[in-house]
């Protein structure tokens, strides 16, 4: 029901105390008003068959009358809402950003769970469950992972944009996480796979050339720049969002009308419709095509997480058409995230024409925004994409690990679990991947 989306709306905007209120109140009326309103009705239904004065008669069935019409009002009033709150926001706070907040919860109350089938409802879409306390190691509060991402990426984005400090020197820490920027330069093991998408392109190239597979984002890179990599015999992926845009892309404007919603907390993105034919055509025929001639070894795929927000056949089958077609130039591709459409794909066996592995991003550490520390992964989280990648790995699919700001000790973990199931991993000193 779409009154209960308005609740996790409420969490994570300025107005807080009224909405919460307001929604919380008509939640109640939307269950329990018709409900005694249906016992009204049914009551003077039995005084009307039962008595004939017809005075009687006509003040009961203008009883009815009223008790009907205020029940459906009642009963669709949130709906109204809803519909208000998108015709007023448009590109503020519409209904898909409602279901937004939706999908981004219910992904934490089946984290705990061990099997690896996921429900239909959302993406979390479904009921919104926070974690406590006690599932948290070292004592840490919960924090939504879907949010921390999306925030991660707007730090990154403003990196980009501004050329503005990271932030990183805040040196403040406490006993669940190290400062960011500070975790250790020498780590425990060596990984020879980078994921680096915030990197300066100035100086970036040089410190590439240690890794044996490295992640950029080739729309910012030159071909002269990838054969220097490839000279040096890295392999070079290229990151592709196929289902969202970012307001710095070139061809943000291009697709305006097809956007769904607005990014929660970060009004800079928008997720896009991607049945449409002319968002598929510009990715395949234009943006994969430029990023193969510049080199591009393969493909790190972002935002199939746009099925798992608005899950319907139509945004699942859009994303199948622009994979299957990338794919077909025989290059490797990685599903970066995207758990859900993994998994619905590998479920209907339709995997090998998508895709050839996963990256996973949080698997055992957690960015915490509030006081800008790195911290262990909640238990649960770690218990599901552990059960997640095992079903990945069975499929003989590749699987790579993206952690931030691991410890030695936490990286020794990492890096025995990796070895013992033969993925690689990817330790980023920086939430900004630079």
């Amino acid at each position: 029901m779409l009154i209960l989306d308005l609740v996790s709306v409420c969490s994570n905007h300025a107005i807080i105390p009224i909405l919460a209120v307001f929604v919380r109140t008509l939640v109640i009326l939307h269950i329990v008003a018709p409900i005694l309103l249906l016992v009204g009705l049914g009551i003077n239904l039995f005084k009307l068959v039962k008595f004939k004065d017809v005075k009687e008669e006509q003040k009961l069935k203008k009883q009815i009358s009223n008790q009907l019409i205020a029940t459906v009002v009642i009963f669709l009033l949130p709906y109204i809402v809803n519909l208000l709150m998108w015709a007023i926001s448009q590109g503020g706070l519409s209904v898909f950003d409602v279901a937004d907040c939706w999908d981004s919860a219910r992904k934490i109350s089946f984290s705990s769970n061990s099997s690896y089938q996921q429900p239909e409802s959302p993406n979390g879409n479904g009921t919104i469950v926070k974690i406590s306390d006690a599932d948290v190691e070292d004592g840490s509060s919960g924090v939504d992972p879907n949010k921390i991402y999306k925030d991660k990426e707007k730090e990154r984005q403003n990196k980009r944009n501004n050329s503005s400090s990271n932030g990183s020197s805040d040196s403040s820490s406490n006993s669940s996480g190290n400062s960011f920027g500070n975790s250790s330069d020498n780590r425990s093991v060596e990984s020879s796979y980078g994921v680096f998408l915030g990197l300066d392109h100035g100086d970036g190239i040089n410190k590439l050339l240690k890794y044996k597979l490295v992640v950029i984002d080739l729309q910012e890179y030159s071909k002269e720049d990838v054969d220097k990599l490839h000279e040096n015999g890295i392999k070079v992926y290229s990151y592709l969002n196929i289902g969202s845009v970012e307001k710095y892309r070139n061809y943000y404007n291009k697709f305006k009308d097809y956007y769904l919603g607005t990014y929660e907390n970060w009004e800079d993105e928008k997720w896009v419709d991607v049945s449409k034919k002319s968002f598929q055509d510009y990715i395949i025929n234009e943006l994969e095509p430029s990023l193969r001639n510049k080199g591009a070894d393969g493909y790190f795929i972002d935002n199939c997480d746009v099925y798992a927000n608005f899950k319907k056949e139509k945004i699942y089958n859009g994303l199948k058409t622009i994979l299957s077609s990338v794919h077909s130039h025989n290059l490797p591709i990685l599903i970066n995230g995207g758990d859900e459409f993994v998994s619905k794909a590998i479920n209907e066996g339709t995997y090998n024409n998508l895709f050839d592995g996963v990256n996973q991003e949080e698997v055992f550490t957690l960015i915490n925004f509030d006081n800008h520390t790195y911290r262990n992964q909640t238990s649960s989280e770690t218990k599901y994409y552990k059960n997640y990648l095992k079903t990945v790995k069975s499929k003989n699919l590749m699987v790579y690990l993206l952690e931030y700001g691991a410890s030695n000790s936490k990286e020794k973990e990492i890096a025995e679990y990796c070895k013992s199931n033969g993925f690689s991993y990817y330790n980023s000193k920086s939430y900004n991947l630079d």
